[in-house]
């Protein structure tokens, strides 16, 4: 068997398992990504311009023009350092709709992610509360209803 046969086969093999990983791994860890957004979340007017620069470009100017806004921080700064979640809520429903719509949808779409991890952890808790070892032998149409009604 010649060797310069086999190497070609092996670089495609090595080419293309590399880029299957490559795809997996942005898959895998395409939420750290979105970490500059979520710090803007909580904290509108700590993002530096570069982070702002990574942001969506549908809110970058939106978020410069509220940084600038001298009324809206004084209105943000007046909550302690760990603001609760309605007080955080509050400020973002504040924000004049006519010149910051989309940071409104911003906020609106971080906003519902809590909600909907809550549903889910719930869920979760109730499935196993439901699924303890002396009703491990339920089917799965069983399950669902019980899931439902518990």
């Amino acid at each position: 068997m010649d060797v310069l046969k086999i190497i070609p086969s092996l670089q495609n093999t090595l080419k293309n398992s590399i880029i299957l990983l490559q795809e997996a791994f942005d898959s895998r860890f395409s939420d750290f990504a979105e970490e500059d957004c979520m710090l803007a979340f909580i904290n509108p007017f700590s993002p530096t311009e570069n982070n702002i620069l990574k942001m969506p470009s549908n809110i970058q100017m939106e978020l410069i023009d509220l940084r600038a806004n001298s009324v809206l921080k004084c209105k943000f700064n007046e909550h302690p350092s760990l603001p609760s979640a309605s007080k955080r809520l509050n400020f973002w429903r504040s924000l004049p709709g006519e010149y910051f719509p989309e940071l409104r949808k911003f906020a609106q779409s971080y906003a519902c992610r809590f909600g909907i991890t809550y549903r889910c952890q719930q869920a979760f808790s109730s499935m196993k509360t439901i699924m303890n070892k002396l009703m491990s032998r339920l089917s799965d149409s069983n399950l669902n209803r019980l899931a439902l009604n518990y």
